[in-house]
């Protein structure tokens, strides 16, 4: 085994060595052939005989190219290898990387900029194949040897076995600058040939009249007498077909062929329909039209390809018949299967006036650059292309008369007159072809139509209604909730935006998601306050159109919303009425319409989070549904409250007292004068007043402390999510608590540091993370962490106290901070003390007693 790697220093030292012997005699040749054999080891165990540049890697099992895929799986290996993806470039430092990625190889799924050394180690196995390693041991290492195995997507890593040598050993094929060239320009040329075949291929007019009217006038020695016959070709029903025969086997290429008479004098542009069988084999993909003449010699016309091989597809094809012929002939050359044989289910011809035949010479010069089969595509070849294209475009003489009529409605605004280059030009005007993709009016999309057929153009404006934000610091200050829309005016009209929200899951607005889909968002997301930079998607406004209580939805990103509920352009806009539910203020319902007088598709909404789709048909009559919206007024100003609304709403959820769950440390008429003070700058305008009150109103309410159960306290315990108290009767297994609704089972002694249930005398316990009952001598220290307003966590040996299930669960430690913190909070109420109880004495295991009391 020779491991080599990419730096060749020992080569001259081995051709010496080479000539040396071949000048010596056949003694000393024995010597130095010993000798040369022995460097030729120590030199390759170091260093490489492969030189920089770039390759193709083609492996010896499979045939296929290593590409680099660009994903998580780097590399893949694949037959095509005329893509950069399948060009690797071996550098002087010994590393690898690829023509389609900057980065370089580091492992197997992983590319970057530093990349590491790569071995190319010669196959013990395969004579010129080497072995893609990362160290020389590749007999005994699963290196990164790139096994393209059988049917194995990606390439993978293996050792360079005898079972399995010919997976990992590769061909290197170094790629010269002229082939990457035209590898790298290949899909520019493919892209700009389809172009000019379709400039060349151009209908300027069709004749209507079918030229194949009767099976009279096909025919075919090669016809399939089990299935199919001429008369399918010709019936206009895709269902039936011709086929050529079948049964005697695979023809081979450029045999079956068939027949049609077209009538008599035709010549010149010619466009053929061709319909497809609705099944998978056997497609037509590439035919020669043969010319038949009177006596019955033929001379080949043209090739087609055809585009679309899918089953049941039509497609035309133009062709130019020189001449007129007795008859014409579609000779297959090439099929989905290359079996032979063919079939079609429908056939029609249509004389064409084709836009070269206007300029003749041009067309023929760029004919002669389509019919070019370069073995390498270059820079030059592109150029001749581009240029004999170009050069035949401009010399089309082609004229059209302008006709715009003048209607606003829909929110499609038609323009009297067509503006071309800043001129107004009053129709109807002459443009040419260029002066069309000239037509611009600012703020503005037009919709060409032409008709080749009359000759004439219409031009349609769409107004875009391009969203002008106001400059600087804006924010999004939502309104109460509106009783009826009140539509945009202009594309600059900032007074009528609105969020549009839904109830279903947790009221939430719909906003443009930025990927043609129209979303909701998570429920209780909140634009109030918000900068508008940032959440343009949730703003929307109502653009009316020619149609009483139907408009265009825009969102403040540009996008309408489509009639597909997608979002796009003006264009495209979509008709909506938009109204109140059975007349009920703030029940807002919407419906396509396609006329602008029925409602059509319902706008409805699947819950928060989900894609705004569409549900039935005709006027929305119920509230309280998933087609039940409801509209914000939101206006954009340069300062926002919600922070100090935020803290006026907390400073009036707090009630100052000395029970548990209430606060202290502000009196009552302090706590309201902060209040109050903090709500006269609600309609303040100054951002720095805004700021200044917010974090007074703060300040005050970090001054409050959470009143906590003293020590000798009774108690109860209430659930946050229901009206239950924690029983003190303990579960079977004594893992978990039970609810209870009497008031009695419910109460609880706190002595400063344990709970006890008054009922049962047991005691509230952890073990480990498991929430049980015990005796005093079992008794956990318990904690009261303060949660939100009132409400406390219950810990202890860092468990949490947890609401769920149908009993009151163990937890372990838990942040209240997290989703569910509902389900970790507790309302503690006062009790009166009880009327005290017998004690009791309890001897434990030590042989001690404990004299204790459930009162206080």
């Amino acid at each position: 085994m020779c491991p080599v790697r990419v730096k060749r220093y020992n080569r001259q030292k081995i051709i010496f060595l080479q000539t040396l012997i071949i000048n010596q005699n056949k003694k000393q040749m024995k010597k130095l052939t010993l000798l040369f054999a022995m460097l030729i080891t120590m030199v390759s165990s170091a260093w490489a005989d492969v030189a920089p540049g770039n390759y193709l890697f083609r492996n010896k099992r499979s045939g296929n190219y290593a590409v680099w895929k660009g994903d998580a799986a780097q590399i893949n290996h694949v037959s095509n290898k005329n893509q950069l993806a399948a060009v690797w470039i071996v550098r002087e430092d010994g590393k690898l990387g690829n023509q389609a990625t900057s980065n370089l190889f580091a492992t197997m799924d992983s590319f970057n900029a530093t990349g590491t050394p790569v071995y190319f180690v010669e196959s013990s196995y395969n004579t010129g194949y080497v072995v893609i390693a990362t160290n020389t041991d590749i007999a005994n290492t699963k290196n990164y040897c790139w096994d393209a195995s059988n049917a194995n997507a990606n390439v993978s890593t293996w050792r360079h076995v005898s079972n399995d040598h010919e997976g990992t050993s590769w061909q290197l094929i170094a790629v010269s600058d002229e082939e990457l060239e035209n590898i790298r320009l290949t899909p520019t040329y493919t892209e700009l040939k389809a172009q000019a075949e379709a400039a060349y291929n151009s209908v300027k007019s069709l004749d209507d009249t079918k030229l194949l009217t009767s099976e009279s006038q096909l025919s075919s020695p090669y016809t399939e007498s089990s299935e199919g016959s001429l008369a399918g070709l010709v019936d206009e029903d895709p269902s039936t077909f011709w086929h050529s025969a079948w049964q005697d086997g695979n023809p081979g290429r450029g045999v079956h062929y068939l027949e049609i008479a077209l009538p008599e004098n035709t010549v010149g542009g010619i466009q053929m329909t061709f319909t497809r069988r609705n099944v998978q084999a056997d497609h037509l993909t590439k035919a020669d039209i043969i010319g038949v003449n009177s006596d019955n010699s033929t001379e080949k016309v043209t090739t087609l390809n055809f585009k679309n091989p899918t089953a049941g597809a039509t497609e035309t094809v133009i062709f130019e018949l020189p001449k007129s012929y007795a008859s014409i002939r579609i000779l297959e050359q090439a099929t989905t299967t290359d079996r032979g044989y063919w079939h079609c289910a429908g056939l029609q011809f249509n004389k064409a006036v084709l836009y070269r035949s206007m300029a003749p010479t041009e067309a023929a010069a760029l004919k002669v650059e389509l019919d070019k089969a370069p073995e390498l595509i270059n820079q030059q070849v592109i150029d001749d292309l581009q240029n004999a294209l170009d050069t035949y475009s401009a010399a089309i003489p082609v004229e059209f008369s302008v006709s715009v009529v003048g209607v606003t409605g829909g929110g499609v605004v038609y323009k009297e007159n067509t503006y071309i280059n800043g001129q107004v030009l009053e129709a109807p005007v002459s443009l040419t072809v260029a002066d069309l993709s000239a037509v611009a009016v600012a703020g503005y999309t037009p919709e060409i139509t032409i008709s080749t057929e009359t000759q004439s153009v219409t031009v349609t404006y769409y107004n875009e209604y391009v969203p002008v934000l106001p400059e600087g610091t804006s924010y999004i200050k939502v309104g109460a909730k509106a009783n009826t829309i009140t539509p945009a005016t202009s594309a600059e009209d900032n007074d009528h935006w609105f969020v549009m929200t839904q109830v279903r899951g947790g009221e939430s607005p719909m906003y443009d998601n930025g990927t043609s889909t129209i979303k909701r968002a998570a429920a209780g997301t909140d634009v109030n306050g918000k900068e508008v930079s940032g959440n343009e998607k949730y703003l929307v406004r109502f653009i009316p159109t020619a149609n009483e209580g139907v408009y265009n939805v825009q969102f403040a990103t540009g996008n309408f919303i489509q009639t597909s509920l997608t979002t796009g352009s003006a264009k495209g806009a979509g008709q909506y009425f938009v109204y109140n539910i059975a007349g009920q203020d703030t029940h807002i319902g919407w419906n396509k319409t396609t006329d602008g007088t029925t409602k059509a598709n319902k706008v409805d909404n699947n819950g928060a989070g989900n894609t705004v789709s569409f549900w039935e048909s005709g006027e929305i009559t119920t509230v309280g549904g998933n087609n039940d919206w409801s509209l914000y007024p939101a206006e954009l100003v340069n300062y926002t409250t919600a922070a100090l609304e935020a803290a006026i709403a907390k400073a009036q959820s707090y009630v100052i007292g000395t029970e548990l769950g209430q606060y202290q440390g502000l009196t009552p008429s302090e706590l309201s004068a902060g209040i109050a003070d903090a709500q006269s700058f609600l309609e303040s305008t100054d951002q720095t007043e805004i700021d200044a009150a917010t974090a007074a109103l703060n300040s005050a309410l970090a001054k409050l402390t959470l009143n906590k159960p003293a020590a000798n306290t009774y108690l109860r315990i209430k659930g946050t999510t229901g009206t239950k108290y924690i029983s003190g009767q303990e579960t079977a297994d004594n893992t978990k608590y039970t609810r209870t609704e009497d008031a009695d089972e419910a109460l609880f002694f706190f002595n400063g540091t344990n709970l006890q249930s008054v009922s049962s005398k047991k005691y509230m316990a952890v073990t480990g993370s498991q929430w049980k009952w015990s005796d005093i001598d079992g008794a956990s220290t318990i904690t009261f962490v303060e949660g939100t307003v009132g409400k406390y966590a219950i810990q202890a040996n860092d468990a949490t106290l947890y609401d769920a299930g149908n009993n009151v669960d163990r937890g372990s430690n838990v942040n209240l901070a997290t989703a569910d913190v509902r389900y970790k909070q507790w309302v503690l109420e006062v009790a009166e003390t009880p009327v005290p109880e017998t004690a009791n004495m309890k001897i434990t295991a030590a042989q001690w007693g404990t004299f204790w009391a459930p009162f206080a």
